[in-house]
């Protein structure tokens, strides 16, 4: 862990930020998987979780960086399918 602050330090928002994302998502299925009888309440607790999370992604790009332009391999994939199909997606 220490050798890959020292590596990616002008990184260190993203992975934290991929990191923290990773958690979320794994708690949400780990609580997923413990419920035996679904409920209406945890069903809309389940997906209000992933709702508000997701949407503080979009209010608060400060805090996970610019996540398209952020990510060189996002746009060149981005790239290829537009040079691929001649239409961009």
């Amino acid at each position: 862990m220490l050798l890959s602050l020292l590596l990616f330090e002008s990184e260190f928002l993203h992975i934290v930020a991929i990191s923290f994302t990773a958690l979320v998502i794994n708690e949400l299925i780990m609580v997923a998987l413990e419920i035996t009888t679904w409920h209406l309440y945890m069903v809309l607790s389940e997906l209000g979780t992933a709702a508000v999370y997701f949407g503080s992604m979009a209010v608060l790009p400060a805090y996970f960086g610019e996540l398209s332009s952020a990510n060189p391999y996002a746009n060149h994939c981005r790239h290829a399918l537009c040079s691929h199909k001649n239409v961009c997606v």
